[in-house]
């Protein structure tokens, strides 16, 4: 299952698990450019890669090496703009 991930405005990570009828839907580059804050980079990854055995109660502790990362998949949009959804 693919997953976006970004860096919050609290400095840490945040993952959006969109519906499998929204990813149908709008494809999982617009369900991540719908759902990240405008002008901020995400990553499309695959659910399985993040280090959740690892996390645990130190979820917030967690931060992305975008470097390691590479290339953003792609930056948050403003969602309310006509024609958002099309990917």
């Amino acid at each position: 299952m693919q997953v976006f991930i970004y860096t919050n405005e609290n400095g840490n990570v945040s993952v959006g698990y969109p519906s499998d009828e929204a990813i149908a839907t709008i494809g999982i580059h617009s369900c991540a450019a719908k759902g990240t804050p405008k002008g901020v980079p995400f990553w499309v990854v695959e659910n399985e890669s993040l280090p959740y055995e690892t996390m645990g109660n130190f979820y917030n502790a967690w931060t992305l090496d975008e470097d390691a990362l590479g290339t953003p998949s792609g930056y948050g949009i403003d969602a309310t703009m006509p024609g958002a959804i099309n990917d």
